[in-house]
Protein backbone atom coordinates (compact mmCIF):
# COMPACT_ATOMS: atom_id res chain seq x y z
CA UNK A 1 0.00 0.00 0.00
CA UNK A 2 3.02 2.33 0.21
CA UNK A 3 2.04 5.11 -2.16
CA UNK A 4 5.19 7.19 -2.33
CA UNK A 5 5.78 10.53 -0.67
CA UNK A 6 3.42 13.39 -1.49
CA UNK A 7 4.72 16.94 -0.96
CA UNK A 8 2.43 19.94 -0.90
CA UNK A 9 2.65 23.63 -0.12
CA UNK A 10 -0.51 25.34 1.07
CA UNK A 11 -1.60 28.98 1.26
CA UNK A 12 -1.31 29.93 4.93
CA UNK A 13 -4.70 30.61 6.51
CA UNK A 14 -5.20 33.51 8.94
CA UNK A 15 -4.62 32.38 12.54
CA UNK A 16 -7.70 31.28 14.47
CA UNK A 17 -7.92 33.98 17.13
CA UNK A 18 -9.77 31.75 19.60
CA UNK A 19 -6.98 29.17 19.35
CA UNK A 20 -4.32 31.86 19.76
CA UNK A 21 -6.00 32.94 22.99
CA UNK A 22 -6.19 29.33 24.19
CA UNK A 23 -2.51 28.64 23.53
CA UNK A 24 -1.57 31.95 25.14
CA UNK A 25 -3.54 31.00 28.25
CA UNK A 26 -5.81 34.04 27.88
CA UNK A 27 -9.28 33.19 29.14
CA UNK A 28 -10.64 36.72 29.14
CA UNK A 29 -9.41 39.68 27.09
CA UNK A 30 -9.29 43.16 28.50
CA UNK A 31 -8.46 46.16 26.31
CA UNK A 32 -4.72 45.79 26.89
CA UNK A 33 -4.63 42.10 26.04
CA UNK A 34 -6.83 42.64 22.99
CA UNK A 35 -4.41 45.26 21.71
CA UNK A 36 -1.44 42.98 22.39
CA UNK A 37 -2.99 40.05 20.50
CA UNK A 38 -3.98 42.31 17.59
CA UNK A 39 -0.42 43.67 17.43
CA UNK A 40 1.08 40.17 17.36
CA UNK A 41 -1.32 39.03 14.67
CA UNK A 42 -0.24 42.02 12.60
CA UNK A 43 3.46 41.39 13.29
CA UNK A 44 3.16 37.79 12.15
CA UNK A 45 1.07 38.44 9.05
CA UNK A 46 2.89 37.00 6.07
CA UNK A 47 5.42 35.14 8.25
CA UNK A 48 4.07 31.65 7.58
CA UNK A 49 4.85 29.23 4.75
CA UNK A 50 2.82 26.05 5.05
CA UNK A 51 4.36 22.83 3.74
CA UNK A 52 3.85 19.12 4.40
CA UNK A 53 4.91 15.72 3.12
CA UNK A 54 3.17 12.41 3.73
CA UNK A 55 2.95 8.77 2.71
CA UNK A 56 0.92 5.66 3.54
CA UNK A 57 2.23 2.22 4.54
CA UNK A 58 0.54 -1.09 5.33
CA UNK A 59 0.29 -1.76 9.06
CA UNK A 60 1.00 -5.00 10.91
CA UNK A 61 0.43 -5.55 14.63
CA UNK A 62 1.37 -8.53 16.80
CA UNK A 63 0.42 -7.85 20.38
CA UNK A 64 2.19 -4.62 21.30
CA UNK A 65 4.63 -4.92 18.38
CA UNK A 66 3.61 -2.39 15.74
CA UNK A 67 5.17 -2.49 12.27
CA UNK A 68 4.39 0.77 10.50
CA UNK A 69 6.21 -0.19 7.32
CA UNK A 70 9.04 2.30 7.86
CA UNK A 71 9.66 1.37 11.51
CA UNK A 72 8.72 -1.33 14.03
CA UNK A 73 8.38 -0.80 17.77
CA UNK A 74 6.66 -2.10 20.88
CA UNK A 75 4.16 0.40 22.22
CA UNK A 76 0.96 0.01 24.19
CA UNK A 77 -0.06 3.58 23.35
CA UNK A 78 0.44 3.14 19.61
CA UNK A 79 -1.29 -0.24 19.65
CA UNK A 80 -4.36 1.44 21.12
CA UNK A 81 -4.24 4.38 18.73
CA UNK A 82 -4.00 2.06 15.72
CA UNK A 83 -6.57 -0.50 16.86
CA UNK A 84 -8.40 -2.13 13.92
CA UNK A 85 -6.19 -0.25 11.44
CA UNK A 86 -4.79 -1.86 8.31
CA UNK A 87 -2.62 1.05 7.16
CA UNK A 88 -0.92 4.09 8.61
CA UNK A 89 -0.24 7.51 7.13
CA UNK A 90 2.81 9.39 8.35
CA UNK A 91 3.30 13.10 7.79
CA UNK A 92 5.57 16.00 8.61
CA UNK A 93 4.32 19.58 8.49
CA UNK A 94 5.84 23.00 9.10
CA UNK A 95 4.86 26.67 8.99
CA UNK A 96 8.43 27.77 8.27
CA UNK A 97 11.16 29.86 9.91
CA UNK A 98 9.35 33.21 9.83
CA UNK A 99 7.80 32.79 13.28
CA UNK A 100 11.15 31.62 14.70
CA UNK A 101 12.78 34.84 13.52
CA UNK A 102 10.05 36.88 15.17
CA UNK A 103 10.39 34.90 18.40
CA UNK A 104 14.14 35.39 18.41
CA UNK A 105 13.69 39.13 17.96
CA UNK A 106 10.91 39.72 20.47
CA UNK A 107 12.33 37.27 22.99
CA UNK A 108 14.91 39.97 23.68
CA UNK A 109 12.55 42.93 23.36
CA UNK A 110 9.23 41.92 24.93
CA UNK A 111 8.34 38.82 26.95
CA UNK A 112 4.62 39.51 26.49
CA UNK A 113 4.87 39.78 22.70
CA UNK A 114 7.05 36.68 22.53
CA UNK A 115 4.48 34.69 24.54
CA UNK A 116 1.63 35.67 22.25
CA UNK A 117 3.72 35.07 19.13
CA UNK A 118 4.46 31.57 20.46
CA UNK A 119 0.71 31.03 20.68
CA UNK A 120 0.20 32.36 17.15
CA UNK A 121 2.81 29.93 15.83
CA UNK A 122 1.26 27.01 17.70
CA UNK A 123 -2.20 27.87 16.40
CA UNK A 124 -0.80 28.02 12.87
CA UNK A 125 0.88 24.61 12.94
CA UNK A 126 -2.24 23.07 14.49
CA UNK A 127 -4.35 24.56 11.69
CA UNK A 128 -1.98 23.12 9.10
CA UNK A 129 -2.08 19.68 10.75
CA UNK A 130 -5.88 19.80 10.60
CA UNK A 131 -5.68 20.54 6.87
CA UNK A 132 -3.23 17.67 6.28
CA UNK A 133 -5.32 15.24 8.33
CA UNK A 134 -8.47 16.27 6.46
CA UNK A 135 -6.72 15.48 3.16
CA UNK A 136 -5.56 12.11 4.49
CA UNK A 137 -9.12 11.34 5.63
CA UNK A 138 -10.54 12.38 2.24
CA UNK A 139 -8.17 10.11 0.32
CA UNK A 140 -8.75 7.26 2.80
CA UNK A 141 -12.53 7.57 2.40
CA UNK A 142 -12.14 7.03 -1.35
CA UNK A 143 -10.70 3.60 -0.46
CA UNK A 144 -13.37 2.79 2.12
CA UNK A 145 -11.13 3.65 5.07
CA UNK A 146 -11.63 5.85 8.11
CA UNK A 147 -8.87 8.02 9.55
CA UNK A 148 -8.01 7.94 13.25
CA UNK A 149 -6.85 10.99 15.26
CA UNK A 150 -3.18 11.82 14.72
CA UNK A 151 -0.57 10.49 17.12
CA UNK A 152 2.94 11.95 17.37
CA UNK A 153 6.31 10.56 18.50
CA UNK A 154 6.73 11.42 22.17
CA UNK A 155 3.07 10.76 23.04
CA UNK A 156 2.45 8.06 25.64
CA UNK A 157 5.17 5.40 25.50
CA UNK A 158 6.11 6.11 21.86
CA UNK A 159 9.77 7.17 21.94
CA UNK A 160 10.86 10.46 20.42
CA UNK A 161 13.56 8.46 18.61
CA UNK A 162 10.85 7.40 16.15
CA UNK A 163 11.42 10.86 14.65
CA UNK A 164 14.67 9.66 13.10
CA UNK A 165 13.03 6.84 11.16
CA UNK A 166 10.05 8.95 10.17
CA UNK A 167 12.34 11.71 8.88
CA UNK A 168 14.32 9.19 6.85
CA UNK A 169 11.22 7.52 5.40
CA UNK A 170 9.70 10.82 4.26
CA UNK A 171 13.06 12.46 3.45
CA UNK A 172 11.77 15.44 5.40
CA UNK A 173 14.86 17.72 5.26
CA UNK A 174 15.02 17.64 1.47
CA UNK A 175 11.28 17.74 0.85
CA UNK A 176 10.09 20.50 3.21
CA UNK A 177 13.29 21.81 4.82
CA UNK A 178 12.70 20.59 8.38
CA UNK A 179 15.71 19.19 10.25
CA UNK A 180 16.26 17.37 13.53
CA UNK A 181 18.58 18.62 16.24
CA UNK A 182 20.78 16.25 18.26
CA UNK A 183 18.07 16.26 20.93
CA UNK A 184 15.45 15.27 18.29
CA UNK A 185 13.71 18.63 18.28
CA UNK A 186 12.62 20.07 14.95
CA UNK A 187 13.74 23.23 13.18
CA UNK A 188 11.70 25.24 12.31
CA UNK A 189 10.29 24.92 15.81
CA UNK A 190 6.66 25.10 14.68
CA UNK A 191 6.76 21.74 12.94
CA UNK A 192 4.93 18.49 13.65
CA UNK A 193 5.29 14.84 12.72
CA UNK A 194 2.47 12.39 13.26
CA UNK A 195 0.92 9.04 12.40
CA UNK A 196 -2.71 8.59 11.34
CA UNK A 197 -4.23 5.12 11.48
CA UNK A 198 -6.53 4.01 8.64
CA UNK A 199 -9.27 1.49 9.41
CA UNK A 200 -12.31 -0.12 7.79
CA UNK A 201 -14.24 0.80 10.94
CA UNK A 202 -15.26 4.30 12.05
CA UNK A 203 -13.42 5.67 15.05
CA UNK A 204 -15.26 4.66 18.22
CA UNK A 205 -13.47 6.90 20.70
CA UNK A 206 -13.51 10.67 21.22
CA UNK A 207 -11.06 12.80 19.26
CA UNK A 208 -9.02 15.81 20.29
CA UNK A 209 -8.81 16.87 23.91
CA UNK A 210 -11.72 14.63 24.88
CA UNK A 211 -9.74 11.56 23.87
CA UNK A 212 -6.43 12.61 25.46
CA UNK A 213 -5.51 11.14 28.86
CA UNK A 214 -3.54 14.25 29.89
CA UNK A 215 -6.25 16.02 31.89
CA UNK A 216 -3.70 18.47 33.34
CA UNK A 217 -2.62 19.85 29.95
CA UNK A 218 -2.70 23.67 30.11
CA UNK A 219 -4.04 23.81 26.54
CA UNK A 220 -6.90 21.36 27.13
CA UNK A 221 -10.15 22.61 25.66
CA UNK A 222 -13.10 22.73 28.01
CA UNK A 223 -16.03 20.49 27.17
CA UNK A 224 -18.70 22.36 25.26
CA UNK A 225 -22.24 21.82 26.47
Amino acid sequence: MYNGVTVRRYPAAPPDRAQVLRYAGIRREDAGLRALVDECLTLSAGAFEWAACRAVWPLRRTGELVDCGFAALRSRSLTGALEDCEAVAAFAATVGFGIDRLLQRYGHLSVARAAVLQAVGTAQIEQLCDVVCAKIAQEAAAQGLYARPRFSPGYGDVPLTLQTELFAALDVPHRIGVTLTDSLLMAPSKSVTALVGLSRRPCRGPAGCAGCPDTECPFREEKKS
